[in-house]
């Protein structure tokens, strides 16, 4: 694969299993999922991690799984380098039975304790507003649900420092336990039993990979309806019910993209981390896509052929915007330096996975460095076997059109035109909703407004914006002629995509033009959008919306989609059709939410 932007792989394993007498029961066979973060006021960094061992082990019919705890180092402040790591977990799960070793036990240990909690993984670590915050799976061998505990920053800093003289000093697991009491955890949650979200209690719905930014308006949370990625607003970082009673899922703002490496599924790893690009406050996130590539042979039998991939993304801190989501993977899938674990690790070789890299979090390498020249280090977990370190700068994953727009972006905002708002209803109703395909003034792109139940009078609506791009043809302004066509690969919508431009006092405007196709069940699935202008820019001069330039039509468009994208497109709705592959979760949200309120 030929990849522009990258990141510096550095060679050496960061942290591998440990097979000695403490490592072997909780950390011999998987050490994964980072999770790295300063304390406040702090120059070191600390970084949780996902380990499973001995004790660990289970069998979900003749399937080998794992179960985890949540280990923790503590590193250099440049997080370059392991000063302790830790001998025993500092969160666990205690079992009350012992969990089933082979396919003989299983089916009785279901029928005795198929609903006890027994299983934990995937933590995510955020320190916020006096507290340290730990975003969790747990459940039973069957079913992993989202939870949440906190701790205050001080009773938790004073825990690593007690942990660290204890190391020093040699500890034992029972005196390491009564530093690391898990009541000293406060749960938090939505309901009694302190699942995040309420609907847990009733089986639905399942983890959803949590992470937090907090913007001007607030506490947002993203999670992830499989296969891709929803936000909402999350003002007690808990979850919070619609208006007629369901969990929130939230709007989609981040989606797979057929024909391309992140194809299948998508996911936020870690929280995001604070940085600027000259005086632009943003926030930057490496997260997971992942490839199937059975998406694009069509006359093959279908078979799991899945790489996870990090990649880059820019939003701005003050809204919360997307201003930038990379094109491809910031690591070669191809690059062998750390082959031994992304491709022979010791768990994917027991999973339908060909590749695994997958990122936890990113950290400025000197605290409070954390502009576009300064260096950031990455964690990742390869092969959900061991973790491994990158390095890299803001300015070496982004194409310097990009940033050039971010540092501009406030200037163009203050440009006076003139658009001509107009709307169009969908003429159907996917996944049991009413749909409008308008136009955000505001920000001056295209959206989709969906709303449940009697229009004037709805029980609940949302907008799903899709935004102008910067470094893109439709940088600045996104419009349209108020058309749309219902296609074979889902609704699609025409639209004019504006970039001004400003050389030696001259001004001008870039009209070029792009085609949103959109799922035929649940228009907030972004499936397709250009990178580049679909047929030839035409220039104007001035800065000027360019409504006076007709935009071509559906079928003028349609042909110039590129064919990996119409054929993986066909290809993923015939495997959902088949029950070979998921269908998407927010559309199945979508439209029992529309059941319910029918039956009302």
């Amino acid at each position: 694969m030929k990849l522009k932007y990258l990141a510096k792989c550095i060679p050496d394993i960061f942290l591998s299993p440990l097979f000695d007498r403490q490592g072997a029961a909780w950390q011999s066979h998987h050490v994964t999922n980072p999770a790295v973060f300063r304390l406040p006021g702090e120059k070191r960094v600390l970084l949780g991690y996902r380990a499973g061992g001995d004790r660990d082990h289970y069998i979900i019919g003749e399937t080998d799984v794992f179960s985890s705890s949540l280990g923790m180092c503590v590193l250099s402040d440049d997080g370059t380098k392991v000063l302790y790591r830790f001998p025993y977990p500092i969160l666990w799960v205690d079992r009350t039975a012992s969990l089933p070793q082979t396919p003989l036990e299983y089916p009785g240990y279901c029928e005795q304790h198929g609903n006890e909690l027994s299983v934990m993984h995937d933590f995510r670590i955020y320190p916020h507003e006096g507290y340290v915050y730990i975003v969790y799976h747990d459940g039973s061998i069957l079913k992993a649900y989202d939870r949440i505990c906190r701790m205050p920053v001080e009773q938790f800093r004073a825990k690593i420092d007690a942990s660290i003289k204890l190391m020093e000093k040699g500890a034992t697991e029972k005196e390491w336990r009564e530093i690391w009491v898990r009541d000293h955890f406060q749960p938090l949650g939505a309901d009694e039993t302190h699942h995040l979200f309420s609907g847990a209690k009733m089986g639905y719905p399942n983890k959803t990979d949590v992470t937090y930014f907090c913007t001007r308006e607030g506490m947002q949370m993203l999670r992830r309806p499989i296969p891709e990625i929803s936000r909402l607003s999350a003002p007690h970082l808990v979850g919070e019910l619609t208006p007629d009673g369901f969990d929130q899922m939230g709007t989609l703002e981040m989606c797979v993209r057929p024909g391309k490496w992140d194809n299948s599924h998508i996911g936020p790893n870690a929280m995001s981390t604070p940085a600027v690009i000259g005086d632009v406050p943003v926030y930057i996130d490496i997260w997971h896509g992942v490839h199937n590539g059975a998406f694009g042979k069509e006359e093959e039998a279908f078979r799991w052929d899945m790489y996870y991939s990090p990649y880059f993304s820019i939003r701005d801190a003050r809204n919360g915007d997307i201003l930038y989501w990379g094109e491809a993977p910031i690591v070669d899938p191809d690059d062998k330096v750390w082959e031994e674990y992304t491709r022979r690790g010791r768990w994917i070789q027991a999973l339908a996975h060909t590749y695994i890299l997958f990122t936890g979090g990113q950290v400025e390498m000197e605290a409070g460095k954390n502009g576009l020249d300064d260096p950031f280090t990455f964690y990742a977990g390869a092969g959900d076997t061991a973790i491994v370190r990158g390095e890299f700068t803001i300015r070496s994953l982004t194409p310097p059109e990009v940033i050039e727009d971010i540092l501009l972006r406030h200037q163009q905002a203050e440009i006076n035109v003139d658009i001509q708002e107009k709307k169009a209803d969908f003429p159907e109703k996917p996944a049991g909703w009413h749909w409008q395909a308008g136009q955000n003034i505001q920000k001056r792109c295209l959206c989709v407004r969906r709303s449940l139940g009697d229009p004037n009078a709805p029980i609940d609506r949302a907008e799903r914006t899709f935004l102008c791009r910067p470094g893109y043809f439709d940088a600045h302004l996104m419009t349209w002629d108020g058309t749309m066509e219902k296609t074979e690969y889902g609704w699609a919508i025409p639209y004019r995509g504006v970039r001004w431009e400003e050389t030696d006092g001259n001004k001008q405007t870039l009209v070029g033009f792009g085609l949103l196709i959109l799922d035929e069940e649940n228009p907030e699935r972004l499936l397709y959008r250009p990178e580049k202008s679909m047929v030839q820019e035409q220039i104007l001069p001035g800065l000027v919306s360019g409504e006076e330039i007709p935009c071509p039509d559906v079928h003028q468009l349609m042909p110039l989609v590129e064919e990996s994208v119409t054929r993986e497109i066909r290809h993923m709705n015939r495997l959902i059709q088949e029950g070979s592959h998921w269908r998407s979760h927010h559309t199945a949200w979508l439209e029992e939410r529309a059941r319910q309120a029918g039956e009302k």
